[in-house]
């Protein structure tokens, strides 16, 4: 079977594509050197159909999603955690918050009852736990996540006379996500 998903680790060293199963929980993931094109071992992902892959911004796990579940995968040791059950048919959408605190994942799947349920549900990167499902529109498959953005600087220097030290300040600069913990300037 062909794989459907690809991620990139943040520092752009592998690259992980997702494997169909053939047979039922047989679906695995293919680590590739992205700079030698080597091809490393198949890591075993324990669900039936590996869809989609996202990689945490800090390059430690992998999360693949399946007909129901999502499999965290450590990438130091290959292995795969307890796959998480968060919906009915998750199968072609997740993505992991910039600050690697949520993964969220699609689920157009169909109740028992016939219902769709059509929406992204949470997943607490770390300890593995489900949020509340956000409702959303028709049959979501994709999802994205506008990457960490780079801080806004805003510097003000006050001139002095020479000999005397000049007044540089930059606590007006803003970003996104997080918070701004250093200054530097050259």
């Amino acid at each position: 079977y062909v794989g459907a998903g690809i991620a990139i680790t943040p520092n752009g060293a592998a690259l992980y594509v997702t494997n169909f199963a053939a047979t039922q929980g047989g679906s695995t993931v293919t680590p590739i050197d992205s700079t030698t094109g080597t091809v490393g071992s198949p890591i075993p992902a324990a669900n039936d159909s590996g869809s989609a892959v996202a990689i945490t911004p800090n390059g430690a796990t992998f999360y693949v999603t399946d007909n129901g579940t999502v499999t965290p995968i450590d990438i130091a040791t290959k292995t795969a955690d307890t796959p998480i059950v968060a919906g009915n048919d998750i199968k072609e959408g997740i993505a992991i918050t910039p600050n690697g605190t949520t993964a969220l994942v699609s689920n157009s799947g169909v109740t028992e009852g016939n219902t769709e349920t059509n929406t992204v549900t949470p997943i607490v990167v770390g300890t593995n736990t489900l949020g509340t499902p956000i409702t959303v529109g028709n049959g979501p498959i994709g999802i994205a996540i506008t990457p960490d953005q780079a801080p806004v600087a805003h510097l003000s220097v006050t001139p002095t006379e020479a000999g005397v030290p000049t007044g540089f300040d930059a606590s007006t600069s803003t970003v996104a996500v997080g918070t701004i913990t250093t200054y530097a300037w050259d």
